[in-house]
């Protein structure tokens, strides 16, 4: 999206693009100021709740049990137990996902990118994106304070890691977070990590042959539902069943790959990829209802489009799992009561299969269109997101009034 609108003033790729953020003064400048006032706020507030004991909160009692067992198979966020950190740091600028949406890589895989092509500058001015990106992941994690980035040693393979597996390690990574926050020195605190980094990095012992086998098997198991190792081999896995079982119990985890039980015999396990049970029948119609009830568009960070709908249920990551399969996109996620649609490519879908969906489509409309590159439609979306004052400058440089800005975005409504 940033590179759409941008076109208009002769951006043309994503390095232009991240350049032409860093370079423009006046609109960004003012908005860095903002951000970074807003931040102070917030963490005077963050200071002084720390500083009182957390009265009438939504999820206060909420805690976590069974993080002591290697074993343990029951999901944290539903026991009864020791906490894990307060949630009360300031909601990430970008969303989770926001640089595989936008560039198809993770941040620093595109840090690293700029640094090969000598963009030293650039490659410094986008880590604070990466970091918010970061911020969004582990906030994502009940009872999980964003802040927590600041203190663990966490590395790119440790973020990337936990990124792609987000749901799979979801149970190591609270244990984690719950044995950090009880370590009252150092070395226990490094124990905790070393424990964590030692069950991820179980992947760099695998073999090129090993990691084939284990993405076989997934692309099976997508397709054609839970299987044995048999089965497994019969659809094609080039490996004998009894490597299979013992890949999928030590590794399964790092492809979404996990044990369903015996089978009738009470010998062979049943595998399966980890599935959402939610199935959404008419996606436009839901995206349509909780829209048309609270929801909103906005351009976060560099441009990226961005649809919040306010949902209130305790299905809510299984609800954005389902949609994102159903729209065949990954920019669907559960991010406190509500679900966020980011990323250009999930944005697009979700609008087509919603516009025709509600009265309500006005704003749907103008961004539906701007993402297809109508002109018109990208000043209109460019023009609603900026400041008053930048307001000012952009119609100054379109040679254009305020009402002639409305008559365009009337026309693109009416004529859709």
């Amino acid at each position: 999206m940033l590179n759409r609108i941008n076109s208009v003033f002769g951006i043309e790729s994503h390095l232009d693009a991240i350049k032409k953020l860093m370079d423009d003064e006046e609109s960004l400048s003012e908005d860095l100021q903002e951000n970074q006032k807003q931040e102070q706020q917030l963490n005077e507030k963050l200071n002084e709740v720390r500083n009182k004991p957390n009265k009438g909160s939504p999820r206060e009692g909420a805690s976590i049990e069974g993080l002591d067992s290697e074993e343990s198979t029951s999901n944290p966020a539903d026991q009864v137990g020791s906490k894990v950190g307060e949630q009360t740091s300031p909601t990430p600028l970008i969303g989770k996902s926001w640089f595989m949406d936008e560039f198809g890589m993770y941040g620093s895989d595109v840090h690293n990118m700029l640094l090969k092509n000598d963009q030293e500058e650039m490659a410094k001015a986008i880590y604070p994106l990466i970091k918010e990106e970061r911020k969004a992941l582990l906030a994502s994690y009940p009872r999980v304070d964003a802040s927590l980035i600041e203190e663990i040693p966490f590395t790119d393979f440790d973020f990337n890691t936990l990124q792609k597996n987000e749901d799979t390690l979801r149970i190591p990574f609270l244990r984690f977070v719950k044995s950090w926050n009880d370590s009252v020195d150092h070395d226990e605190r490094m124990k905790a990590y070393h424990t964590w980094h030692n069950r991820i990095n179980k992947s760099e012992r695998l073999s090129t042959r090993e990691h084939k086998i284990l993405s076989k098997c997934e692309e099976i198991l997508t397709v054609n539902g839970s299987m044995n190792s048999q089965a497994l081999q019969s659809q094609g896995v080039n490996s004998s069943p009894s490597e299979i079982s013992m890949l999928i119990k030590s590794h399964g985890f790092l492809y979404g790959i996990s044990s369903k039980g015996s089978g009738k015999t009470g010998q062979s396990y049943v595998y399966d990829i980890d599935r959402s049970d939610v199935v959404v029948k008419d996606v436009g119609g839901l995206l349509a209802n909780l829209y048309e009830n609270g929801g909103r568009l906005e351009l976060g960070v560099g441009g990226s489009p961005r649809m919040i709908l306010p949902f209130n249920s305790s299905l809510n990551k299984e609800y954005a799992v389902a949609i994102n399969n159903e729209m065949g996109v990954r920019g669907v996620s559960a991010e406190g009561q509500g679900l966020v649609i980011e990323g250009e490519t999930s944005v697009l879908k979700a609008l087509e299969m919603t516009i025709d969906k509600t009265k309500m489509n006005g704003d749907l409309i103008v961004l539906l269109k701007a993402l297809q590159g109508d002109i018109n439609a990208l000043k209109v979306v460019a023009y609603e997101n900026k400041s008053p004052r930048n307001q000012v400058s952009l119609l100054k440089s379109l040679n254009m009034s305020v009402e002639k800005m409305k008559q365009i975005k009337e026309d693109i409504v009416n004529g859709y």
